[in-house]
């Protein structure tokens, strides 16, 4: 029986880029059945990716670096670029 809470992961960066690869690595390694990933490019959602999935809208790289969003309900964390900050995001308040 799952609580919860339930997460998007939006992941904006270059998929060659270190950031980038680090973020995808945390989350895969993690492979939590109560997180929806989506990966966009570092500029941001395409416009067709943006009004399929509206959680993206505005989620870009910054500073040359990947970030990742952890959201819940259309709020989100503090966006991050560290890899153990995402994984703490990740587990944070969640019950099985």
């Amino acid at each position: 029986n799952l609580l919860g809470p339930f997460y998007e992961l939006i992941i904006a960066g270059d998929p060659s880029d270190k950031t980038t690869q680090a973020l995808e690595a945390t989350y895969a390694k993690l492979a939590p059945p109560w997180v929806v990933r989506i990966a966009v490019g570092a500029s941001g959602p395409t416009p067709a990716t943006q009004r399929q999935l509206p959680p993206t809208e505005g989620k870009r790289a910054r500073d040359n670096r990947a970030r990742a969003y952890v959201c819940q309900t259309g709020s989100c964390k503090a966006p991050t670029s560290d890899a153990r900050q995402l994984k703490e995001q990740l587990l944070s308040g969640w019950h099985h």
